[in-house]
């Protein structure tokens, strides 16, 4: 075949360059994005930054195409088409990079099969003249792209529908300061004493707001997603459906005192507070989560950049960019925001692994000090909310859970039924409360600095809480724990306040809005429509029904007793029983006694089998506190006979019990463990730890130090697993039961963003591989979920004979195989 006539024309060229990043770049991305509105709700990106957004994405790759080929044209038609040669090249892998991602997501051979197809396209297009012309045609996708983005997604309501204005119907003529904290995943529960009382031991900050503040004890949440409860305490309503934006909330807090209020706000995964009036000239400077303090196009391009290499590219180039976990932006981190807060006095860890929330507490408190009277200060902080990782003074520690799992102990969003693992979990909850109320007290300080603490209104409350409760749900509503997610603590001060006082009637998360119009004295237009009532009000019964939000199914009521607050007393001091110290709240399990005893005191004898190596290892034997990172919770292997009675063990700090924890036994006579420690059981420099482990003859045993490998997983074929964040890609285990003489395991796996399935599932009890096959059932539920037909056949139903369980074996680890990556969850069996 005789090569094709070239085409002459710069602007042909520059179509099949456009196609081709249309192709591989632009629909991908806007798609993606247009799925997803939180981007945008998060980075509070109002509709001309989202417009310019899409005119980047769209234009600025084929644009910068376009200025290198009529630069190069200028210097002759030879160096003209070198550099379409080379531009045609790298398009064309970037689309084939795209298309080979779809058919192998996850797969290292993607890569070389782009490049393989990429050199295909070069060649067709320089020697077919038909395959240069369908290749300008792939422009329509480019062009598509924007369109659909900006007409048909989830997203084109940000762009089209206009955010909220100042509400002129309001009339007031107070300027007294009002503050308002929200923090996020808080119990009223973990702050009080068994006698209910707010624990000044633990939480001094907490107390001393409650000792001067009116205490509603008996607050609670209206919903326990935060999308719904903060617009709710906003707001005074509740709006089925609705987005948390101004657009779907038009009347709120921020639209009532726009005009009358200088604004200091910090949402987070909220926008409803208009850009027009928290953006504008009567905004202080604040903080966002990513550091950044107003969302700007160099931040977002560079943020999608990141998302387009993770949606497009194989495990070789994700492996080397940042993660996307977790977060909807701040992927390659930003400026410092507004002022760079005040550390003093905290030990706190470096800036690169700091936790967000705390930059944003010192933030808040640096405004606090010197704001003017008419000033609206509202802070939503993601916290003690998980992950945790804080301890109280400040100071951070190395997450223990592996890749992918959220909360070491909760399997499938509930507790397993093993004390001890919802046990830790309260703990580190409670480390993490710890450093919130250090925070709050920087805060309290500050307002106390200003004049804020004697003249302003100031309220504290969350957004819902958690439940801590083995062998139930930790986070979603069921009949069982209503009281640990709905009942927080909600604290409000008003002017010229100096004596606590508790109220026990109903009171909600909904009527904060109606309070603040009480004590305000502001007067509403006709079109405000609060379903709350003020909390002064003298007519408000002490009983009213408590409205759930849609989503949940339940609408009992929670009543206007304290009892479910008694019942949850009940049960978090079973789960730690003394809560007066933190050294206190490291003595758990049946062995708690023995915690502060000299190690000696145990008379523990030695095993030359039993040897443990922790993790943490290089931090505590050279340990300097004011870096930031003290590790209280240990992780690591160990090597034990049958002579240990596992699974509780102790640790030992420099000759004294400091902690507790448990073991997994992970296969043959290899365990994990995971334990706490209080900050205060270390020294400066080197320490020594030892695990102490229960002997089956009532003695103890004291691993000795020494080196336990990890277990390996690997395939029929030997191949090591290349185990990875799970990022979009899920693995569900509904159950792993015996069932007779079978191991009866289920659940589902998929990668509902890019609606694939994985190609294996395997089971392994240890490293021994027990079954290895494809997902094998149809799941309807998983369909409807995620709107896809494409995923139909992702669940796996599994029999394995329970005569193959080790003895001794407690759980058993799944893996879902995408292409070369492996994403991997852990079920404890049900017998």
């Amino acid at each position: 075949m005789l090569p094709a006539e070239r085409p002459e024309s710069t602007w042909s060229r520059l179509l099949t360059l456009w196609g081709l990043l249309g192709v591989g770049m632009i629909q991908p991305l806007l798609d993606l994005y247009g799925k997803n509105p939180e981007v945008f709700i998060a980075a509070r990106a109002g509709a001309p930054l989202i417009v310019l957004f899409v005119v980047v994405v769209t234009l600025a790759p084929a644009l910068l195409c376009g200025i290198v080929l009529f630069v190069t044209g200028r210097f002759g038609r030879r160096a003209g088409d070198i550099a379409y040669r080379v531009l045609l090249s790298l398009t064309a892998f970037v689309a084939a990079s795209a298309v080979m991602h779809q058919i192998m997501p996850g797969a290292n051979g993607a890569l070389v099969l782009a490049v393989l197809v990429s050199a295909g396209v070069v060649w067709l297009e320089a020697t077919i003249a038909w395959a240069r012309s369908w290749l300008r045609i792939l422009v329509l996708v480019a062009l598509a792209a924007p369109i659909l983005f900006l007409g048909f997604s989830d997203a084109a309501e940000l762009v089209w529908k206009p955010e909220a204005e100042v509400d002129t119907s309001v009339s007031m003529v107070a300027d007294t300061p009002v503050v308002i904290i929200v923090f996020d995943e808080l119990p009223l529960s973990s702050l009080l004493t068994r006698e209910g009382e707010v624990n000044a031991a633990l939480f001094p900050n907490f107390a001393r707001l409650a000792d001067g503040s009116h205490w509603f004890k008996n607050g609670q949440s209206n919903s326990i997603a935060t999308s719904d409860s903060v617009p709710i305490l906003l707001t005074g309503r509740i709006a089925e459906g609705a987005l948390p934006t101004s657009r779907d909330h038009p009347r709120s807090l921020f639209t009532m005192l726009g005009d009358f209020y200088t604004m200091d706000v910090q949402e987070t995964i909220t926008s409803v507070c208009p850009n027009l009036v928290c953006s504008g000239e009567r905004r202080l400077t604040a903080a966002t989560d990513d550091g950044v303090d107003e969302p700007g196009m160099s931040s977002m391009l560079a943020d999608a950049a990141v998302v387009w290499g993770h949606l497009t590219q194989s495990p070789l180039v994700t492996e080397q960019i940042p993660a996307i976990d977790g977060q909807w932006g701040g992927f390659v981190g930003g400026g410092a925001a507004g002022r760079e807060a005040d550390t003093a006095g905290l030990p706190l860890a470096p800036p690169g692994i700091r936790l967000a929330w705390v930059d944003k507490m010192l933030t808040a408190a640096e405004n606090l000090a010197d704001a003017a009277p008419n000033t609206l200060h509202y802070l939503h902080v993601v916290a003690p909310h998980v992950p945790w990782q804080a301890n109280p003074s400040g100071t951070q520690y190395d997450r223990p859970e592996d890749v992918g799992a959220f909360v070491t102990g909760v399997e499938g969003g509930y507790w397993i039924d093993a004390p001890s693992r919802a046990v830790q979990g309260f703990q580190r909850h409670l480390f993490q409360l710890g450093l919130v109320d250090r925070l709050l007290g920087r805060i309290i300080d500050a307002m106390d600095e200003s004049g804020i603490w004697d003249d302003g209104i100031v309220v504290v409350t969350a957004d819902h809480g958690g439940s801590f409760v083995p062998n139930e749900h930790r986070r979603w509503v069921t009949p069982t724990n209503l009281d640990a997610l709905y009942r927080v603590p909600l604290f409000i001060r008003v002017p010229g306040q100096t004596e606590g006082q508790v109220h026990g009637g109903s009171a909600y998360v909904i009527d904060i809005l109606p309070t603040l119009v009480d004590l305000l004295d502001v007067e509403l237009g006709p079109e405000w429509k609060l379903e709350g009532r003020s909390l002064f009000d003298p007519d408000l019964p002490t009983g009213r029904p408590h409205v759930f939000d849609h989503f949940t199914g339940h609408r009992e009521a929670l009543g206007g007793t304290l009892t479910g607050v008694d019942a949850e007393l009940v049960t978090t001091y079973q789960l730690i029983p003394d809560q007066t110290s933190w050294a206190a709240v490291a003595a758990v399990g049946p062995y708690n006694d023995l915690v502060g005893e000299a190690m000696a005191a145990l008379d523990p004898v030695e095993a030359p089998d039993v040897v443990a190596e922790f993790d943490q290892a290089e931090q505590f034997t050279d340990l300097d506190p004011s870096a930031g990172l003290v590790p209280t919770v240990l992780t690591g292997r160990v090597t034990i006979g049958t002579d240990a009675a596992a699974p509780d063990v102790l640790v030992a700090v420099n000759g004294e019990v400091a902690g507790a924890g448990f073991m997994i036994r992970a296969g043959g006579t290899t365990s994990t463990f995971q334990a706490v420690v209080p900050e205060e059981a270390y020294q400066p420099g080197s320490n020594e730890v030892a695990l102490v482990i229960p002997g089956a003859d009532g003695r103890w045993i004291a691993a000795g130090e020494g080196t336990v490998a990890a277990l390996v997983l690997r395939d029929g074929n030997g191949e090591e697993l290349a185990v990875t964040p799970a990022g979009t890609r899920r693995l569900v285990i509904d159950q792993s039961v015996v069932l007779g003489d079978r191991l009866v395991l289920s659940g589902w796996s998929a990668d509902p963003s890019e609606k694939v399935l994985p190609s294996e599932i395997l089971v392994f009890f240890g490293d021994v591989l027990a079954f290895s096959g494809p997902p094998n059932e149809s799941r309807i539920d998983v369909t409807r979920w995620f709107d896809s037909e494409d995923l139909a056949e992702s669940g796996f139903e599994i029999e394995i004979p329970s005569a193959d369980l080790p003895e001794g074996t407690e759980r058993v680890t799944v893996v879902a195989r995408f292409g070369d990556e492996a994403v991997v969850e852990y079920s404890t069996i049900t017998r």
